[in-house]
C-alpha cells in the first residue's frame, strides 16, 4: 500500500523490468512469472529448475491474485535490466504490500551466475529488520549496468494476493511519510469516534453506544495488525505472532460488529429469523480464534466476511421498511464500507486500476462509515429522546387527569360522606326522639315507638345499602340462589313505594304480565333492592300529583331459565343526556345539588347497576331534561325443576312444631331482645352468653332450633358450630340460624360452610323471626 500513494506507475508491455535513472514506483504483476509450491518444501534451486523447465505461469495483471488458496509456498520470476546514469546510484527496493506475507526472500543472479539473497522473516524482531517499514521491504543489490534474473519466494498464510513492486528509496521515504500523515489522521479520527461515544454511554446507560465503542476499537485494532502498526509498535519482538494477531482481531472485529448491529436494529424483535443466524454467527466465528495463526484461520475469514455483509444488509433492509429512520444512515455507511472493499477487490484482481485510493480504501470506507454509524446512533437516541418526551408528556396529561379525577372523586366522597351524616342522623333522631318523648308521655307512646319503629327500619336500610355497595366496589359480592315468590317481593317493594308515594299524591300504576305463582330461584334481597331504589328514585325525582308506571314481565328462555323485564317510567325532571355516563358512579347524582333538593345518598343506580351485572342482567336509563325518565332492569331466573304452578316441594329441614329454642348471643340487650320475641310464639327458651356454654346445653337438650351470634369470647359462633355438628350430640341435626351484625356476603358463606343453616341480619325484628319460624315449620 506504501506506494499507491503515486497516482501513476510505470508498467512495461514485455516480461522485463528495465530500472533507469528516471524510473518511477512500479507495479510488476504483468512482468512476473509465477509458480505454486503445493509441498511447500523446495528450495531455490529446486525453483531454478522448475523455471528451467516452463512450469511457471505467466502474470496477468498488475497484482497477482490467486484467490483462496491452501498452499503456502509461492515462487515468482522476472527478468530486470538495470540501466543506470553518471553518478551517484539510488538504492533500489522490492515491496510487498499485504498484510499475507509471513516471509519474502529475493533472489538476485547476475551474468556470471552469482546469487545475492536478501530477506524479511515477520517472526522475527521488527526493528532487526534490514528496512523496518510497516510492510516487507527489500533491498535489491544492484551495482552494475545488467541483466539479471530475479527470485522472489514468499511464504503466505492469508490469501494468495501478490502486489509486488519496485521503487527507489527516496520515493519510498516520501511514500512512507505521506502514509503516517494519512494513518495519524485517520487513527486520531477513530479516538475521537471512540471518546466522544464513550462519555455519551456513561451519560446515556444506552448499550448501543457500548457496542458501538466497542466495535470502532476492534476495527481500529484490526486494520492496525493488517498495516503493520501492531507489529511495529505493539508486539516488535513477537513476529511469530504476528499472524494470529491479524486474523484474532478481525475475527473479534466481525463478533463486536454482529454484536452492535443486533443491539442498535433491535433485530431479536423486527427480524427474528435473521437475528438468530447473528446470534449464532459470533459463536461459530470465536471457536476459529485457536487456529487465527494458520492457513484456516485466514480462510475463516475470509469466508465470513461477505456472508456477514449479506445478512447485515438484509437486515438492514428490513428494518428500515419497518419504519427505522436511523436504519437510513446505517445502510448509507455499511455500504460505504462495502465499496471500498469492492473497489480494492477489483484493484487486486485487475478489473480497476490501481490508484492512490486502493492501499487505503477500506481506511476511508470506514472512517465514513464509523462517523454514518456515529450519526445513525445519535439519531436513534434522539429519536428514542422525543418518543420519551413525548412519552412523559402524555405520561404527565394522564396523572394531571388522574389527579382531577382522583380530586373529583375525593370532593364527591366528601360530599357522600357529608350525606351519609346527615342521613344516619336523620333516623337516629327520629329513634331517639320519639322514645325520649313516649318517656315522657306514657299515654301516647303507641304512637311514638310507631315512629321510633320506622326511623330504625330507615337507619337499617341506609346501612344495608353502604354495606352492599362495599362489597360491589370490592368485588366480593356473592349471589344467593334460593327459591322466593316473585309475587311476593314485588307486592312488598309496591307496598313500601305507595308509602312514600303518598305522600306526593303519587299514583303507582302497575301492570304485572307472566308473573310465575310457582317459587322461582335467584337473590330475592337484591332483586328487592334494585327494584325498590328504581322505583324510590321514580317518586322521589316526579312532581306532585303525577304517575310512576310500572311494568313486570316474566319471559321464559329455555327450559329451566327465566328473564324477569322491569320498566319504571316517571313524568320529573329528568336528566340531561351528557350526564346519563356518569349515573352508574358510586356516590354520584346527575346533579348533586339534588341531594339537598331530594335526599338520599346518590348509590342507588350504582347498586342496581352491579346487582344486575352479577346476576347476568342490564340496566338501561333513557332520559330527557324536563320530560321524565325510564329505566329498564333484567334479571336472570331459574325454574327449579321440581315445582310446578300448584304445588312446592317438601324441604326436609322443615319441622312438625317448634316447642324448644336455644339462644346464643354475648349482648345482654341482644339476648333479652331476641328471647322475648321466642317467648311470645315458643314455650321452651333456653339462653346463654358463648359457644362454649351452647355446646354443654345441646349435649343434654334437645332443641328444635338454635339461634346463634357469630361474635362471642370464649368460642365464637363459628367454632360452637362446628362441635355441634362433629361431636356425638342429640343436636348435630338441630337447624342452626346465624344472628350476626356481619352483614356481608363472604359473612353468610362462611356462615353456610361451617354448617349453619340460615342467616339473619341484626337488628331484628319480631316479623322476622317468625317468618323463620313458620319457615322451619310444617303448616
Amino acid at each position: 500500500m506504501v506506494l499507491s500513494i503515486f497516482l501513476s506507475f510505470s508498467v512495461k508491455a514485455d516480461n522485463s523490468i528495465s530500472l533507469e535513472e528516471g524510473t518511477k514506483p512500479l507495479l510488476i504483476g504483468h512482468n512476473l512469472h509465477y509458480w505454486v509450491d503445493r509441498s511447500g518444501i523446495l528450495d531455490f534451486d529446486n525453483a531454478r529448475q522448475k523455471w528451467s523447465t516452463g512450469a511457471f505461469e505467466k502474470g496477468n495483471s498488475e497484482v497477482i491474485n490467486l484467490g483462496v488458496d491452501l498452499s503456502t509456498s509461492y515462487w515468482f520470476h522476472a527478468n530486470l535490466t538495470y540501466s543506470p546514469s553518471q553518478g551517484p546510484q539510488p538504492s533500489w527496493k522490492l515491496i510487498f504490500d499485504h498484510d499475507t506475507a509471513d516471509a519474502v526472500s529475493l533472489f538476485l543472479v547476475g551474468k556470471n551466475g552469482a546469487v545475492k539473497k536478501t530477506s524479511v522473516d515477520t517472526s522475527r524482531p521488527f526493528y532487526n529488520r534490514e528496512n523496518t517499514a510497516l510492510v516487507p521491504v527489500l533491498n535489491i543489490p544492484l551495482n552494475e549496468a545488467g541483466d539479471y534474473d530475479i527470485f522472489i519466494h514468499v511464504e503466505a498464510s492469508g490469501p494468495a494476493i501478490f502486489p509486488f513492486m519496485i521503487s527507489k528509496e527516496s520515493d519510498l521515504i516520501r511514500s512512507t511519510s505521506i502514509e503516517y500523515a494519512f494513518l495519524c489522521v485517520y487513527y486520531g479520527a477513530l479516538l475521537a469516534m471512540i471518546f466522544f461515544n464513550l462519555f455519551v454511554y456513561i451519560g446515556t446507560k444506552s448499550k448501543a453506544y457500548l457496542y458501538y465503542v466497542i466495535y470502532v476499537t476492534n476495527v481500529g485494532v484490526f486494520l492496525g495488525f493488517v498495516k503493520g502498526l501492531g507489529l511495529a509498535f505493539l508486539i516488535p519482538n513477537m513476529g511469530e505472532l504476528n499472524r494470529f494477531f491479524i486474523n484474532a482481531s478481525g475475527m473479534l472485529m466481525f463478533v463486536a460488529t454482529v454484536t452492535f448491529i443486533r443491539a442498535f436494529l433491535c433485530t431479536r424483535e423486527r427480524t427474528p429469523s435473521l437475528d438468530k443466524f447473528l446470534f449464532w454467527l459470533p459463536i461459530a466465528v470465536l471457536a476459529f480464534i485457536p487456529f487465527a495463526g494458520t492457513k484456516a484461520g485466514a480462510i475463516c475469514l475470509v469466508i465470513v466476511s461477505p456472508v456477514t455483509i449479506i445478512f447485515i444488509l438484509t437486515a438492514s433492509i428490513k428494518v428500515l421498511r419497518q419504519g427505522h429512520s436511523a436504519a437510513k444512515l446505517f445502510l448509507l455507511g455499511w455500504s460505504s464500507l462495502i465499496v471500498a472493499i469492492c473497489y480494492q477487490a477489483f484493484a487486486y484482481i485487475g478489473i480497476l486500476p490501481w490508484s492512490v485510493f486502493t492501499g487505503y480504501a477500506i481506511h476511508i470506507g470506514s472512517l465514513v462509515e464509523v462517523v454514518l454509524i456515529a450519526l445513525a446512533l445519535a439519531e436513534k437516541i434522539n429519536t428514542y429522546k422525543l418518543e420519551k418526551d413525548n412519552a412523559e408528556l402524555e405520561s404527565k396529561q394522564r396523572l394531571i387527569e388522574k389527579n382531577e379525577a382522583l380530586n373529583e372523586t375525593d370532593r364527591l366522597k366528601n360530599e357522600f360522606i357529608a350525606t351519609i351524616s346527615h342521613e344516619l342522623r336523620t333516623p337516629l333522631n327520629g329513634i331517639v326522639g320519639s322514645i325520649e318523648i313516649a318517656k315522657i308521655t306514657p299515654s301516647e307512646c303507641g304512637g311514638h315507638l310507631d315512629n321510633a319503629l320506622m326511623s330504625s327500619r330507615n337507619l337499617k336500610d341506609i346501612i344495608d345499602d353502604i354495606l352492599l355497595l362495599s362489597e360491589i366496589l370490592s368485588g366480593e359480592t356473592v349471589v344467593i340462589r334460593k327459591q322466593f315468590s316473585m309475587s311476593e317481593i314485588i307486592d312488598q317493594v309496591i307496598k313500601d313505594g305507595k308509602i312514600v308515594a303518598s305522600t306526593k299524591n303519587i299514583i303507582i300504576r302497575v301492570n304485572l304480565e307472566n308473573i310465575p305463582k310457582y317459587k322461582v330461584i335467584g337473590d330475592p334481597y337484591k332483586i328487592a333492592k334494585s327494584l325498590g331504589h328504581i322505583l324510590s328514585n321514580a317518586i322521589k325525582f316526579s312532581t306532585e300529583g303525577s304517575p310512576v308506571h310500572l311494568d313486570i314481565r316474566v319471559d321464559e328462555l329455555t327450559v329451566g331459565n327465566l328473564r324477569l323485564h322491569i320498566n319504571i317510567k316517571d313524568d320529573g325532571i329528568g336528566i340531561d343526556a351528557n350526564k346519563l355516563g356518569a349515573l352508574f358512579e358510586a356516590f354520584n347524582q346527575a346533579d348533586n345539588s339534588y341531594r339537598r333538593s331530594y335526599g338520599g345518598l346518590g348509590i342507588g343506580l350504582t347498586l342496581a347497576h352491579g346487582i344486575a351485572t352479577l346476576m347476568g342482567g342490564s340496566i338501561d336509563i333513557d332520559s330527557e331534561k324536563g320530560v321524565g325518565t325510564s329505566v329498564k332492569l333484567e334479571f336472570l331466573l331459574e325454574k327449579p325443576q321440581a315445582s310446578n304452578g300448584d304445588s312446592q316441594a317438601t324441604d326436609n329441614r322443615f319441622l312438625s312444631r317448634v316447642d324448644s329454642v336455644l339462644v346464643v348471643e354475648d349482648n345482654i340487650v341482644n339476648q333479652h331482645v331476641l328471647v322475648s320475641i321466642l317467648k311470645k310464639s315458643i314455650g321452651n327458651v333456653d339462653s346463654v352468653y358463648n359457644g362454649e356454654n351452647a355446646v354443654e346445653k345441646c349435649i343434654d337438650t334437645k332443641y328444635d332450633l338454635i339461634f346463634m351470634d357469630c361474635q362471642m369470647p370464649v368460642m365464637d359462633g363459628f367454632e360452637a358450630t362446628r362441635k355441634i355438628r362433629s361431636i356425638d350430640n342429640i343436636n348435630s341435626e338441630t337447624p342452626i340460624i346465624a344472628v350476626t351484625a356481619n352483614a356481608t356476603e363472604i359473612d353468610r358463606k362462611h356462615c353456610h360452610d361451617v354448617g349453619m343453616n340460615d342467616f339473619v341480619k341484626k337488628p331484628i325484628s319480631r316479623d322476622i323471626i317468625e317468618n323463620i319460624i313458620n319457615e322451619y315449620r310444617l303448616s
